[in-house]
């Protein structure tokens, strides 16, 4: 593996510690943290990190998918908007987490994480153009809208954080086997939710 590959998969890993080492530094991590964790990588971790959340059993919290909604929602429609910089509410950005609470999700994550950092690589570059971005971000915006009612539907907003933590991801790397997979699990997943609400 060259050393251009080594950087861009450490990815997941380095926002996990940064995440971490956040909290520690204050006592909890908010979405502002995040986005200043988030710097030049742009859009990537604003989703990536409320992506992971809501795989991990943080999303059991009551309230926590909506928030986790709200945030998609917000940088999903940028993203589909063509905008660079990502703009949030200050509400939103003074949101957060205990340092205690995000330790026990990243412990939970951090062995998922670094499987998925063996894999990712850029790749597939006809696959993160400009069109393609932006309707993995419309998927996005529909699994944002309907994170509220996932609260009551077992097991689906870990699908819904695993297709957002992805794309995530995909953005941060430059993975064009990512992206695609994106539209392949939210199909999967619309897949698993019909039967449920049905």
């Amino acid at each position: 593996m060259t050393s251009t590959n080594s950087q861009t998969t450490a990815e997941l890993c380095t926002v996990l510690d940064r995440v971490q080492a956040a909290g520690h530094d204050d006592g909890s991590v908010t979405v502002a943290d995040v986005q200043h964790i988030a710097g030049d990588r742009g859009s990537g971790p604003l989703l990536l990190v409320p992506g992971l959340l809501a795989v991990s059993p943080l999303s059991g919290i009551p309230s926590v998918p909506t928030i986790i909604g709200v945030i998609v929602l917000l940088v999903s429609v940028q993203i589909v908007l063509g905008r660079r910089h990502i703009w949030l509410p200050q509400k939103i950005r003074d949101a957060g987490l205990s340092a205690r609470k995000v330790d026990k999700a990243i412990a939970y994550l951090r062995p998922v994480a670094g499987r998925i950092d063996r894999f990712a690589t850029r790749r597939w570059a006809w696959m993160t153009s400009r069109i393609a971005v932006r309707l993995a971000s419309l998927v996005c915006v529909l699994i944002a809208l309907a994170m509220p009612v996932m609260e009551v539907i077992p097991f689906s907003s870990s699908v819904a954080g695993l297709v957002i933590t992805v794309f995530g991801l995909a953005l941060m790397t430059g993975d064009g086997l990512m992206l695609l997979s994106v539209f392949v699990l939210f199909v999967a997943g619309l897949g698993l939710a019909v039967p449920l609400i049905w």
